[in-house]
């Protein structure tokens, strides 16, 4: 006869599963961008299930089948968080009327009436119109595919658009299990990934392409650390075709499987993004000038920045993001090369510590930091013993109040509060991490 205290833990995980999958039910149908307490508190309630299920939930088969599930019921959801779908949907359309989506502005396009007028609906909608699309091809061909029942409604292009990032959800969570199984950690460890909430509503919910990234990225590591180059070459490049966040994190690679393999690992690679970006290749310049305004204009729930934003108001009287982006850029990138001077000293089977710290340190110094951003370091320290991303991304969830204030502005109260609560637990975390004497945590082995 099972024990009450057996019998009390199989209640808590009951009531956290049933309290999981109503609050993702919840926050995927009912609120909308500026329902703040609605988006709130269903999702402090989705966040705290999640952390009992870390704790309690060790069955690999129940976590998938929950994951799976959880993802499901948002298929038929229409992106209620986030109006980036008007865009992807922008692009789409151009698409099959055989125009270049790289080339040209919505603004102009809409001037000159050369688009239709399921375009003309979602242009009142779409943000960023006077941008050129920054969508790498492999996310333009999704863009395509559910777009290709022409002249259909919004809701069927988000279905069509979800259901391919529900399959490829679902890859990732395979391959997060092949590679728990080849380290040193426990398979129950796919939980992180599998049932954070804010991976399933901004991937399922709101079509965020970072889910894609990641299925891509971790079947290159996968194919790599089992010493398929030539195989790992695929993936890696429609990763970065997807999203160019990996590109950052190439240089690890290289001290990973050694110098010769990495030689033709990039080889690969490059003829394949060459192929995959060959549309855009005359025509790169718009495309690396709409990535340059990123950094110059677009501002987010940043930390450091923010900090240097109003240090310069009091230097000169005005916003000077267009000389403080570029330099945090340029410090984002010697930073990551410092990192990997180090990895190059130490353990190679620790590349998913130095990729964490690396996004960790372009995230901290970006402009601009949504909700979503956080997919990729939430997936990496699934092989780490680092922890902070599954808190942050229980934190990054107070950004949603700038939507609720008419007109749009950031309550820098809240971002304070949360950068301050993360880089305390950050700082307590390699604290513990150097008294262990471990702060290289064991991942998936590295080639011999």
């Amino acid at each position: 006869m099972p024990s009450v205290s057996s019998l009390v833990s199989q209640l808590i995980k009951i009531t956290a599963i049933l309290t999981l999958l109503v609050s993702i039910c919840y926050i995927g149908y009912v609120p909308s961008q500026s329902d703040f307490i609605h988006i709130l508190i269903p999702y402090g309630f989705a966040f705290g299930a999640y952390w009992l299920l870390l704790k309690r939930l060790k069955h690999v088969m129940t976590i998938m089948i929950l994951a799976i599930s959880l993802r499901a019921i948002l298929v038929f959801a229409f992106p209620n968080l986030s109006d980036d779908i008007y865009r992807f949907a922008w692009d789409g359309n151009l698409s099959h009327q055989g125009i270049n989506p790289y080339i040209h502005l919505p603004s102009d396009l809409i001037n000159q009436e050369l688009t239709s007028d399921a375009d003309q609906l979602i242009f009142a909608k779409m943000n960023s119109k006077a941008y050129y699309t920054v969508y790498p091809p492999v996310s333009q061909l999704v863009f395509i595919a559910s777009t290709i029942l022409q002249n259909s409604d919004m809701a069927m292009v988000s279905i069509i658009m979800k259901t391919i990032l529900l399959l490829g959800e679902t890859i990732s969570l395979f391959i997060i299990l092949a590679l728990l199984r080849q380290s040193a950690f426990g398979i129950h460890k796919l939980s992180i990934y599998a049932l954070n909430p804010l991976v399933i509503i901004e991937v399922m919910g709101n079509v965020h392409y970072e889910g894609l990234m990641v299925m891509f990225f971790l079947l290159g590591w996968l194919f790599l650390s089992r010493g398929k180059i030539l195989s790992a070459a695929i993936p890696l490049a429609l990763s970065v075709a997807t999203k160019l966040f990996p590109l950052m994190l190439f240089p690890f690679v290289i001290s990973y499987i050694g110098l010769k393999r990495a030689i033709v690992l990039f080889a690969g690679v490059g003829v394949l993004l060459l192929m995959m970006f060959y549309p855009i290749i005359r025509h790169l310049e718009l495309f690396l000038q709409s990535v340059d305004l990123y950094f110059q204009k677009f501002e987010f729930n940043a930390s450091l920045y923010y900090m240097m934003r109003w240090l310069g108001f009091q230097i000169s009287g005005y916003n000077q993001i267009a000389v403080i982006g570029p330099f945090l850029a340029m410090t984002t990138f010697g930073s990551i090369m410092y990192l990997w001077y180090k990895y190059t000293q130490g353990p190679k089977e620790n590349i998913a510590t130095y990729w964490l710290f690396s996004f960790t340190i372009y995230l901290v110094l970006a402009t601009t930091v949504h909700p979503w951003y956080l997919i990729f370091p939430i997936a990496l320290c699934t092989f780490t013993r680092f922890s902070y991303p599954v808190i942050w991304s229980g934190l990054i969830c107070l950004s949603y109040i700038s939507y609720a204030y008419d007109p749009f502005h950031e309550n820098l109260w809240i971002v304070a509060f949360e950068y301050m609560v993360l880089f305390m637990i950050l700082f307590v975390q390699l604290l513990d991490m150097q008294q262990d004497d471990t702060l290289d945590s064991p991942s998936p082995n590295v080639i011999t």
